[in-house]
Protein backbone atom coordinates (compact mmCIF):
# COMPACT_ATOMS: atom_id res chain seq x y z
CA UNK A 1 0.00 0.00 0.00
CA UNK A 2 1.40 3.44 -0.89
CA UNK A 3 0.41 7.01 -1.64
CA UNK A 4 1.29 7.97 -5.21
CA UNK A 5 0.14 11.57 -5.17
CA UNK A 6 -1.05 14.30 -2.83
CA UNK A 7 -2.89 17.51 -3.68
CA UNK A 8 -3.52 20.25 -1.12
CA UNK A 9 -5.66 23.37 -1.57
CA UNK A 10 -5.76 25.98 1.19
CA UNK A 11 -4.71 23.38 3.76
CA UNK A 12 -2.80 24.68 6.79
CA UNK A 13 -0.11 27.04 5.45
CA UNK A 14 -0.29 25.67 1.89
CA UNK A 15 -2.14 27.53 -0.83
CA UNK A 16 -1.53 24.86 -3.47
CA UNK A 17 0.61 21.72 -3.47
CA UNK A 18 0.80 18.92 -6.04
CA UNK A 19 3.43 16.31 -5.22
CA UNK A 20 4.14 12.71 -6.17
CA UNK A 21 5.65 10.12 -3.84
CA UNK A 22 7.46 6.81 -4.23
CA UNK A 23 6.55 3.40 -2.76
CA UNK A 24 9.62 3.26 -0.48
CA UNK A 25 11.19 5.74 1.93
CA UNK A 26 10.27 9.41 1.38
CA UNK A 27 12.10 12.04 3.45
CA UNK A 28 10.85 15.60 3.98
CA UNK A 29 13.52 18.09 5.08
CA UNK A 30 12.89 21.63 6.25
CA UNK A 31 13.08 24.06 9.18
CA UNK A 32 10.61 24.08 12.04
CA UNK A 33 7.14 25.43 11.17
CA UNK A 34 7.80 24.93 7.45
CA UNK A 35 4.82 22.57 7.03
CA UNK A 36 6.39 19.10 7.16
CA UNK A 37 3.97 17.84 9.80
CA UNK A 38 1.06 19.24 7.80
CA UNK A 39 1.95 16.97 4.87
CA UNK A 40 1.85 13.93 7.15
CA UNK A 41 -1.35 15.22 8.72
CA UNK A 42 -2.95 15.40 5.27
CA UNK A 43 -1.94 11.80 4.53
CA UNK A 44 -3.38 10.68 7.86
CA UNK A 45 -6.56 12.60 7.11
CA UNK A 46 -7.00 10.69 3.86
CA UNK A 47 -6.40 7.38 5.60
CA UNK A 48 -8.55 7.84 8.71
CA UNK A 49 -10.81 10.81 8.04
CA UNK A 50 -9.35 12.75 10.96
CA UNK A 51 -6.29 14.80 11.86
CA UNK A 52 -3.63 12.92 13.83
CA UNK A 53 -3.22 16.15 15.79
CA UNK A 54 -6.86 15.99 16.85
CA UNK A 55 -7.48 19.31 15.05
CA UNK A 56 -10.92 20.55 14.05
CA UNK A 57 -11.59 21.07 10.34
CA UNK A 58 -11.81 24.84 10.73
CA UNK A 59 -8.29 24.87 12.21
CA UNK A 60 -6.89 23.16 9.10
CA UNK A 61 -8.13 25.87 6.71
CA UNK A 62 -5.38 28.22 5.56
CA UNK A 63 -5.43 31.60 7.31
CA UNK A 64 -7.83 33.90 5.53
CA UNK A 65 -9.58 31.08 3.71
CA UNK A 66 -12.97 29.44 4.14
CA UNK A 67 -12.34 25.96 2.77
CA UNK A 68 -9.70 23.31 2.27
CA UNK A 69 -9.37 20.29 0.00
CA UNK A 70 -7.04 17.30 0.41
CA UNK A 71 -6.88 14.75 -2.39
CA UNK A 72 -4.63 11.72 -2.84
CA UNK A 73 -4.15 8.62 -4.91
CA UNK A 74 -3.33 5.44 -3.03
CA UNK A 75 -2.37 2.12 -4.59
CA UNK A 76 -2.53 -1.30 -3.00
CA UNK A 77 -1.83 -4.84 -4.09
CA UNK A 78 -5.08 -5.23 -6.00
CA UNK A 79 -6.47 -1.75 -6.61
CA UNK A 80 -5.90 2.00 -6.75
CA UNK A 81 -8.20 4.70 -5.37
CA UNK A 82 -8.53 8.47 -5.31
CA UNK A 83 -9.57 9.71 -1.86
CA UNK A 84 -10.73 13.25 -1.14
CA UNK A 85 -11.60 15.18 2.01
CA UNK A 86 -12.94 18.73 1.78
CA UNK A 87 -14.37 21.26 4.19
CA UNK A 88 -16.28 24.51 3.68
CA UNK A 89 -16.95 26.99 6.45
CA UNK A 90 -20.11 29.06 6.02
CA UNK A 91 -21.15 32.22 7.83
CA UNK A 92 -24.79 31.90 6.77
CA UNK A 93 -25.27 28.24 7.65
CA UNK A 94 -23.67 25.06 8.92
CA UNK A 95 -20.20 24.12 7.73
CA UNK A 96 -19.98 21.30 5.22
CA UNK A 97 -17.53 18.40 5.24
CA UNK A 98 -17.38 15.92 2.38
CA UNK A 99 -15.50 12.67 1.89
CA UNK A 100 -15.29 10.67 -1.32
CA UNK A 101 -13.54 7.65 -2.79
CA UNK A 102 -13.17 7.49 -6.59
CA UNK A 103 -15.71 10.30 -6.89
CA UNK A 104 -18.34 8.47 -4.83
CA UNK A 105 -19.62 10.48 -1.90
CA UNK A 106 -19.37 8.70 1.44
CA UNK A 107 -22.44 9.17 3.58
CA UNK A 108 -20.62 8.04 6.72
CA UNK A 109 -17.02 8.80 7.77
CA UNK A 110 -16.61 5.21 8.96
CA UNK A 111 -16.65 4.06 5.33
CA UNK A 112 -13.13 5.48 4.92
CA UNK A 113 -11.57 3.41 7.66
CA UNK A 114 -9.74 0.23 6.80
CA UNK A 115 -8.99 1.27 3.22
CA UNK A 116 -5.53 2.67 3.93
CA UNK A 117 -3.74 1.20 6.97
CA UNK A 118 -1.47 3.84 8.49
CA UNK A 119 0.56 4.16 11.69
CA UNK A 120 2.06 7.45 12.85
CA UNK A 121 4.98 8.08 15.21
CA UNK A 122 5.14 11.59 16.68
CA UNK A 123 6.90 13.25 19.65
CA UNK A 124 3.48 14.12 21.08
CA UNK A 125 2.65 10.40 21.29
CA UNK A 126 4.10 10.43 24.80
CA UNK A 127 0.65 11.64 25.91
CA UNK A 128 -0.50 8.06 25.31
CA UNK A 129 1.18 7.25 28.62
CA UNK A 130 1.43 10.60 30.38
CA UNK A 131 -1.96 11.98 29.36
CA UNK A 132 -5.42 11.25 30.64
CA UNK A 133 -7.78 8.41 29.68
CA UNK A 134 -9.13 10.33 26.68
CA UNK A 135 -5.73 10.07 24.96
CA UNK A 136 -5.68 6.30 25.25
CA UNK A 137 -9.32 6.01 24.17
CA UNK A 138 -8.52 8.09 21.07
CA UNK A 139 -5.61 5.79 20.19
CA UNK A 140 -7.79 2.74 20.72
CA UNK A 141 -10.70 4.17 18.72
CA UNK A 142 -8.46 4.93 15.72
CA UNK A 143 -7.05 1.40 15.75
CA UNK A 144 -10.50 -0.19 16.19
CA UNK A 145 -11.79 1.89 13.30
CA UNK A 146 -8.99 0.78 10.99
CA UNK A 147 -9.37 -2.90 11.81
CA UNK A 148 -13.17 -3.06 12.18
CA UNK A 149 -14.99 -0.87 9.62
CA UNK A 150 -18.33 -0.98 11.48
CA UNK A 151 -16.74 0.32 14.69
CA UNK A 152 -16.70 4.03 13.81
CA UNK A 153 -20.43 4.02 13.12
CA UNK A 154 -21.20 2.25 16.40
CA UNK A 155 -19.07 4.80 18.26
CA UNK A 156 -20.81 7.70 16.52
CA UNK A 157 -24.24 6.28 17.35
CA UNK A 158 -23.18 5.87 20.97
CA UNK A 159 -22.05 9.50 21.20
CA UNK A 160 -25.22 10.77 19.52
CA UNK A 161 -27.34 8.87 22.03
CA UNK A 162 -25.12 10.09 24.85
CA UNK A 163 -25.60 13.72 23.76
CA UNK A 164 -29.37 13.27 23.63
CA UNK A 165 -29.45 11.61 27.05
CA UNK A 166 -27.37 14.40 28.59
CA UNK A 167 -29.72 16.99 27.12
CA UNK A 168 -32.69 15.11 28.55
CA UNK A 169 -31.03 14.93 31.98
CA UNK A 170 -30.63 18.69 31.94
CA UNK A 171 -34.25 19.15 30.90
CA UNK A 172 -35.53 16.78 33.59
CA UNK A 173 -33.42 18.49 36.25
CA UNK A 174 -34.90 21.85 35.29
CA UNK A 175 -38.46 20.52 35.44
CA UNK A 176 -37.91 18.75 38.78
CA UNK A 177 -39.79 15.61 37.75
CA UNK A 178 -40.26 12.64 40.04
CA UNK A 179 -37.82 9.75 39.93
CA UNK A 180 -40.42 7.48 38.34
CA UNK A 181 -41.23 10.00 35.59
CA UNK A 182 -37.55 10.62 34.99
CA UNK A 183 -36.86 6.93 34.54
CA UNK A 184 -39.71 6.54 32.06
CA UNK A 185 -38.41 9.41 29.95
CA UNK A 186 -34.83 8.12 30.04
CA UNK A 187 -35.63 4.47 29.41
CA UNK A 188 -35.47 4.59 25.54
CA UNK A 189 -32.10 6.37 25.66
CA UNK A 190 -30.81 3.98 28.32
CA UNK A 191 -31.68 1.01 26.10
CA UNK A 192 -30.03 2.62 23.08
CA UNK A 193 -26.87 3.40 25.08
CA UNK A 194 -26.65 -0.13 26.46
CA UNK A 195 -26.88 -1.60 22.94
CA UNK A 196 -24.21 0.64 21.37
CA UNK A 197 -21.98 0.51 24.46
CA UNK A 198 -21.86 -3.27 24.16
CA UNK A 199 -20.66 -3.02 20.54
CA UNK A 200 -18.04 -0.38 21.33
CA UNK A 201 -16.63 -2.13 24.38
CA UNK A 202 -16.58 -5.55 22.73
CA UNK A 203 -14.51 -4.15 19.85
CA UNK A 204 -12.15 -2.32 22.19
CA UNK A 205 -11.62 -5.44 24.28
CA UNK A 206 -10.83 -7.55 21.20
CA UNK A 207 -8.26 -5.09 19.86
CA UNK A 208 -6.51 -4.71 23.21
CA UNK A 209 -6.37 -8.47 23.61
CA UNK A 210 -4.64 -8.67 20.22
CA UNK A 211 -2.15 -5.95 21.24
CA UNK A 212 -1.25 -7.28 24.67
CA UNK A 213 1.41 -9.88 23.87
CA UNK A 214 3.02 -8.14 20.84
CA UNK A 215 3.34 -4.92 22.85
CA UNK A 216 4.92 -6.73 25.80
CA UNK A 217 7.39 -8.43 23.47
CA UNK A 218 8.27 -5.16 21.70
CA UNK A 219 8.80 -3.49 25.09
CA UNK A 220 11.25 -6.21 26.16
CA UNK A 221 13.33 -5.47 23.05
CA UNK A 222 13.92 -1.83 24.00
CA UNK A 223 13.58 -1.61 27.78
CA UNK A 224 13.85 -3.49 31.04
CA UNK A 225 10.61 -4.62 32.65
CA UNK A 226 7.21 -6.10 31.88
CA UNK A 227 4.68 -3.94 30.07
CA UNK A 228 1.06 -4.93 30.71
CA UNK A 229 -2.03 -3.45 29.08
CA UNK A 230 -5.37 -3.77 30.84
CA UNK A 231 -8.72 -2.68 29.51
CA UNK A 232 -10.98 -1.21 32.21
CA UNK A 233 -14.43 -0.78 30.64
CA UNK A 234 -16.89 1.45 32.45
CA UNK A 235 -20.23 -0.34 32.16
CA UNK A 236 -23.25 1.89 31.63
CA UNK A 237 -25.26 1.99 34.87
CA UNK A 238 -28.74 3.60 34.73
CA UNK A 239 -28.99 3.24 38.49
CA UNK A 240 -27.03 6.44 39.18
CA UNK A 241 -29.95 8.68 38.24
CA UNK A 242 -29.98 10.84 41.37
CA UNK A 243 -26.33 11.84 40.96
CA UNK A 244 -26.72 12.26 37.19
CA UNK A 245 -29.64 14.65 37.63
CA UNK A 246 -27.58 16.65 40.10
CA UNK A 247 -24.66 16.91 37.66
CA UNK A 248 -26.82 16.78 34.48
CA UNK A 249 -24.44 14.38 32.73
CA UNK A 250 -24.19 10.63 32.11
CA UNK A 251 -21.69 9.26 34.59
CA UNK A 252 -20.95 5.81 33.17
CA UNK A 253 -20.30 4.15 29.84
CA UNK A 254 -17.57 3.78 27.18
CA UNK A 255 -16.86 7.53 27.25
CA UNK A 256 -15.29 6.85 30.65
CA UNK A 257 -13.34 3.70 29.73
CA UNK A 258 -9.68 3.49 30.69
CA UNK A 259 -6.69 1.63 29.29
CA UNK A 260 -4.23 0.98 32.09
CA UNK A 261 -0.54 0.66 31.27
CA UNK A 262 1.76 -0.78 33.90
CA UNK A 263 5.48 -1.56 34.00
CA UNK A 264 6.36 -4.30 36.45
CA UNK A 265 2.93 -3.91 38.01
CA UNK A 266 3.19 -0.17 38.64
CA UNK A 267 1.20 2.55 36.85
CA UNK A 268 3.36 3.70 33.94
CA UNK A 269 1.83 7.16 34.00
CA UNK A 270 2.93 7.83 37.56
CA UNK A 271 5.94 5.62 38.22
CA UNK A 272 7.68 4.73 34.93
CA UNK A 273 10.80 6.63 33.94
CA UNK A 274 10.74 8.88 30.87
CA UNK A 275 12.67 6.22 28.98
CA UNK A 276 10.21 3.51 29.97
CA UNK A 277 7.31 5.73 28.96
CA UNK A 278 8.84 6.30 25.52
CA UNK A 279 9.44 2.57 25.23
CA UNK A 280 5.81 1.86 26.12
CA UNK A 281 4.61 4.22 23.39
CA UNK A 282 6.96 2.66 20.87
CA UNK A 283 5.81 -0.83 21.87
CA UNK A 284 2.14 0.13 21.42
CA UNK A 285 2.84 1.56 17.99
CA UNK A 286 4.85 -1.46 16.86
CA UNK A 287 2.12 -3.81 18.07
CA UNK A 288 -0.46 -1.69 16.21
CA UNK A 289 1.60 -1.95 13.06
CA UNK A 290 1.60 -5.73 13.23
CA UNK A 291 -2.14 -5.89 13.90
CA UNK A 292 -2.96 -3.60 10.97
CA UNK A 293 -0.78 -5.60 8.62
CA UNK A 294 -2.48 -8.80 9.71
CA UNK A 295 -6.00 -7.42 9.30
CA UNK A 296 -5.48 -5.45 6.08
CA UNK A 297 -3.09 -7.94 4.47
CA UNK A 298 -1.19 -4.88 3.29
CA UNK A 299 1.89 -3.27 4.77
CA UNK A 300 0.74 -0.15 6.60
CA UNK A 301 2.11 3.22 5.58
CA UNK A 302 4.40 4.72 8.24
CA UNK A 303 4.36 8.41 9.15
CA UNK A 304 7.37 9.38 11.29
CA UNK A 305 7.24 13.02 12.32
CA UNK A 306 10.68 14.06 13.56
CA UNK A 307 10.92 11.10 15.94
CA UNK A 308 14.42 9.83 15.19
CA UNK A 309 16.00 12.67 17.16
CA UNK A 310 13.75 11.78 20.14
CA UNK A 311 14.93 8.16 20.41
CA UNK A 312 18.13 6.73 21.84
CA UNK A 313 20.15 4.23 19.76
CA UNK A 314 18.44 1.17 21.24
CA UNK A 315 14.94 2.42 20.45
CA UNK A 316 15.99 3.67 17.02
CA UNK A 317 17.34 0.20 16.30
CA UNK A 318 13.87 -1.28 16.84
CA UNK A 319 12.30 1.23 14.48
CA UNK A 320 14.85 1.39 11.65
CA UNK A 321 14.12 -2.05 10.14
CA UNK A 322 10.54 -0.92 9.48
CA UNK A 323 11.82 1.73 7.08
CA UNK A 324 13.00 -0.98 4.74
CA UNK A 325 9.47 -2.36 4.36
CA UNK A 326 6.66 -0.69 2.46
CA UNK A 327 6.15 3.04 2.18
CA UNK A 328 7.33 5.40 4.90
CA UNK A 329 7.44 9.18 5.33
CA UNK A 330 10.06 10.70 7.61
CA UNK A 331 10.36 14.39 8.48
CA UNK A 332 13.48 16.07 9.83
CA UNK A 333 15.10 19.43 10.32
CA UNK A 334 18.56 17.85 10.24
CA UNK A 335 19.36 16.02 7.02
CA UNK A 336 22.92 15.11 8.01
CA UNK A 337 21.78 13.74 11.35
CA UNK A 338 19.10 11.64 9.70
CA UNK A 339 21.58 10.33 7.15
CA UNK A 340 23.85 9.20 9.99
CA UNK A 341 20.89 7.50 11.68
CA UNK A 342 19.87 5.72 8.49
CA UNK A 343 23.45 4.64 7.96
CA UNK A 344 23.34 2.94 11.39
CA UNK A 345 20.63 0.69 10.01
CA UNK A 346 22.26 0.36 6.60
CA UNK A 347 19.23 2.19 5.18
CA UNK A 348 20.63 5.37 3.70
CA UNK A 349 20.45 3.81 0.26
CA UNK A 350 16.77 3.00 0.85
CA UNK A 351 15.71 6.64 0.53
CA UNK A 352 13.96 6.79 -2.81
CA UNK A 353 12.97 10.46 -2.68
CA UNK A 354 14.15 13.54 -0.78
CA UNK A 355 11.84 16.56 -0.52
CA UNK A 356 12.56 20.11 0.56
CA UNK A 357 9.75 21.81 2.49
CA UNK A 358 9.96 25.59 2.69
CA UNK A 359 8.00 28.77 1.95
CA UNK A 360 4.70 26.99 1.45
CA UNK A 361 6.04 24.52 -1.09
CA UNK A 362 7.06 20.85 -1.20
CA UNK A 363 9.71 20.21 -3.84
CA UNK A 364 11.31 16.93 -4.76
CA UNK A 365 15.07 17.09 -5.19
CA UNK A 366 16.03 16.83 -8.82
CA UNK A 367 12.66 18.18 -9.98
CA UNK A 368 12.42 21.49 -11.83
Amino acid sequence: MHFERLELRDFRLYSRVDVSFEPGLNVLVGPNAAGKTSVLEALSLLATGRSFRGAADADMVRTGGKAYRVRGRVTGTLSSHVIEVSFLSREDGPSRRELSVDGRHLARPGEMLGRVPVVSFRPDDLTLVKGGPAERRRFLDTLCGQTQPSYREALMRYHRNLTQRNALLSDIAGRRLSAASSRRLLEPWDEALIEEAARVQSARAAVLQALREPAAEAFREVAVGLLEITYAPDRFDPGRLEEELLRQVTLSGPHRDEVVLTVDGRDARRFASQGQQRSAVLALKLASLGLLEEKARERPILLLDDVMSELDPRRRASLLPLLGRGQAFVTTTDRLGLERTLTEGDLCGNVVAWFTVAEGAVRREGSP
